[in-house]
């Protein structure tokens, strides 16, 4: 297995705990949004520097960025309290 598979295994791991937490908690993890970040630069920077072995692994980490920011900009609807 490679760096870049590792790096890709990983970070579909983190996005599904953090669309866990949104679907199930109904709330958003800042620190856990920052790490899948960082993650998706770090593999767009392998990407670059052709560090990759097909291009499926290319097509899989930009499914994975897009299904992430679906959720990052998921409305939360929190209960409101009765006024």
């Amino acid at each position: 297995m490679t760096f870049f598979t590792f790096l890709l295994c990983l970070n579909a791991l983190l996005l599904l705990a953090y669309a866990t937490l949104i679907l199930m908690y109904q709330k958003k993890n800042l620190n856990l949004s920052i790490i899948i970040r960082v993650l998706f630069l770090t593999l767009f920077t392998l990407v670059v520097f052709a560090h990759y072995e097909s291009e499926q692994q290319f097509i899989v980490m930009l499914c994975l960025w897009v299904i992430f920011e679906a959720f990052y900009l998921k409305k939360i609807h929190h209960a409101q309290s009765g006024k």
